[in-house]
């Protein structure tokens, strides 16, 4: 738990994805099968997507290596 609280993003805080689209973050919970971190997030805009996205928090703060790029850039960056 302290590890959720130390390495998750802020509720309600902004990111945007490697991949261009901006994502709001609505918690951090555990997931109960492992009990590992995970981010609970959906788009910005609301109204496009109802979706709701959960990514562990390992993947959330990883650094990945995009095709159209020879340097590898974080996976989400807070805006």
């Amino acid at each position: 738990l302290k590890e959720l609280i130390r390495t998750g993003p802020e509720c309600g805080s902004v990111w945007r994805h490697y991949k261009g689209k901006v994502y709001v973050v609505n918690g951090t919970a555990l997931l109960d099968s492992s009990k590992h971190p995970v981010v609970v997030y959906r788009e910005y805009d609301a109204v496009v997507s109802r979706i709701i996205w959960v990514r562990p928090v390992s993947e959330w703060t990883e650094m990945v290596l995009p095709t159209w790029s020879a340097d590898k850039e974080p996976r989400f960056v807070k805006l």
